[in-house]
């Protein structure tokens, strides 16, 4: 089974093959292309390291699976318009797992000293693992991201998503008998070395400069081949100092698809993307491969340079403009676990490769106060351990606070937010009313298989209809359960449950919110995780919503005839 998308398209009834698994297959490969590409759909992606000059490099072949072909193409008969709705987050993998910023400082600093004019780009591969499904973190991926090009490719050895802002190639006839017209990205400073490659496969005096791109007449009877042996690989690349070995020369690791192109040869008209960012897997496997480039430039400092390996992984995996935030519970001069939301919020920001420096201090500033309960009930929710993890304020929040007008004795919630660039904010708001709490049932589940749901952020579009009947007075909060039918979590809260004269929350794993006074819960097994069906929820003794703003608020469940929203 094969699933290929392209742009706004979904591409169907496979009935010919063009592929290239070593580079002597190379030659036969181009001349099929060449053959096919006036034929129906010809579908699929050419390798980044598939054209000289890139250095052989040895593969490690996995036993499983066949390695990432150099040319991978499909000839489809039909196709037919894809319509991709906005959609939920579904992928937000944890940047640091793959990232290797020591890495990256010695290949930098070995480069420089070997030349310290050169100018290349050095690429960082890495492994990502997710229990989201590839045509999932495609479709949510290509439905919130504005770019123009955007591939998905299945079949039964690979798994390729590609999500490019930039074109590589672009061909297109007006009518038979017409001049069949090239186009091509040509940024300022790439523009002469790729009005020099066009020279090579154009018609004389045919290279024309537009705004940001190249154009000509391919000239005609020119193969396939020779387009990609003039543009190819890596256009980005051609204006950088050095020979095509030293410039591609440092790469450890074969690249894959990254830097290589993705699209389609049609009838009357051919699309080719540059990708810059993309994944691969292959099946059976839960990690996908990413790669980022970094440019080593002594002009560049190493921090920009890291910068420009996190910023297009991040743009990829997490929805523009994330924000990470946490809400604490700020009373009598004092904020309730305030050193466990501070770890939380730091971890999360170096783990997806944003700023977090400004944490240090406030962490080595804190200042304990006098043990006092903890909000909320009183009981077995809340174990004497707890008494002790107030802090107070940090001075630099009381000012900023105080500097706004905002109640330092509370009780409010304080809420503090983070982003990429290390900015971070506060804002203080009253508390609603936890008493009579009901907890309403929401008829929407949540998507357990969401790496993003373990994450606070400020983006949460699928609690948007739960916040607003708790704004209204409705409910206190809202329970969700998952695409299995188990209890997952509530819009603003944990949630604990009594079952049987045990004090139980359902895992992680089902979508529950991994809130920092749940956490403490579990860990001091105060309440135990167990996978609980909706059936059973709805018969349970008790109920509590848990959260470190309003503690463990015990909460009557809504009957499953009246649910909403």
């Amino acid at each position: 089974m094969v699933t290929l998308i392209f742009g706004d398209y979904v591409y169907e009834t496979p009935i010919f093959m063009v592929k290239a698994l070593t580079r002597k297959d190379l030659p036969e490969a181009f001349e099929q292309l060449e053959k096919l590409r006036r034929s129906g759909y010809l579908a699929g992606f050419v390798r980044w390291d598939a054209v000289s000059p890139v250095p052989e490099q040895p593969v490690q072949p996995d036993p499983r699976f066949e390695q990432t072909p150099y040319v991978n193409f499909m000839l489809f008969r039909h196709r037919r318009p894809l319509a991709l709705q906005p959609k939920a987050p579904c992928f937000c993998p944890e940047l640091a797992k793959g990232l290797d910023r020591a890495w990256f400082a010695r290949r930098r600093s070995a480069v420089l000293e070997a030349d310290p004019r050169a100018d290349v780009v050095l690429s960082e591969e890495l492994q990502l693992e997710t229990a989201c499904e590839g045509r999932l973190i495609f479709e949510s991926l290509a439905a919130s991201r504005d770019v123009p090009y955007r591939g998905f490719f299945k079949d039964a050895f690979e798994e390729v998503i590609c999500l490019s802002g930039r074109r590589f190639l672009e061909a297109s006839k007006e009518g038979a008998g017409k001049p069949e017209i090239l186009r091509i990205d040509a940024p300022e400073a790439d523009r002469d070395c790729l009005a020099a490659a066009l020279a090579g496969i154009a018609e004389p005096g045919t290279v024309e400069a537009g705004e940001g791109e190249l154009s000509c007449q391919w000239r005609q009877g020119l193969p396939v081949k020779a387009v990609f042996d003039a543009l190819f690989p890596a256009v980005q690349a051609r204006g950088r100092t050095g020979t095509p070995e030293q410039i591609f020369g440092h790469e450890l690791r074969a690249r894959g698809i990254y830097g290589g192109v993705f699209g389609v040869f049609s009838i009357g008209h051919t699309e080719l993307a540059l990708v810059e960012r993309s994944l691969e897997k292959r099946p059976g496997d839960q990690r996908y491969r990413l790669a980022a480039g970094g440019r080593v430039n002594a002009a560049i400092a190493e921090d920009e340079a890291w910068e420009q390996i996190c910023a297009p992984v991040r743009w990829a995996t997490l929805p523009e403009g994330t924000v990470f935030e946490e809400a604490m519970r700020l009373e009598g001069g004092a904020v309730f676990m305030l050193e466990a939301h501070l770890k939380r919020i730091q971890r999360q920001l170096v783990l997806h490769g944003m700023a977090a420096s400004w944490v240090d201090p406030l962490l080595e500033g804190l200042a304990p106060c006098e043990a006092r309960p903890s909000p909320g009930q009183q009981g077995r929710l809340a174990p004497e351990a707890l008494a002790s993890q107030w802090a107070r304020l940090p001075e630099a929040w009381r000012e900023e606070l105080a500097g706004r007008g905002a109640s330092l004795e509370g009780p409010c919630e304080l809420v503090l937010t983070a982003d990429a660039g290390g900015r971070a904010t506060l804002a203080a708001r009253p508390l609603s009313d936890a008493a009579d709490a009901r907890l309403g049932l929401s008829r929407k589940a949540l998507d357990e298989r969401s790496d993003y749901l373990a994450f606070a952020t400020a983006y949460h579009p699928w609690f948007d209809k739960a916040f607003e009947r708790i704004d209204a007075g409705e409910c206190f909060d809202v329970l969700f359960v998952n695409r299995l039918g188990l209890a997952a979590s509530g819009a603003r809260s944990a949630l604990v449950f009594e079952q049987d004269g045990v004090l139980v929350t359902p895992p992680l794993k089902t979508g529950m919110k991994n809130d920092v006074l749940r956490q403490a819960l579990v860990d001091l097994k105060a309440v135990e995780e167990r996978d609980l069906p909706l059936q059973e929820v709805l018969q349970m003794e008790r109920a509590w919503c848990v959260s470190a703003v309003y503690g463990a608020v015990e909460a009557s469940i809504e009957k499953p005839r009246r649910p909403r929203g």
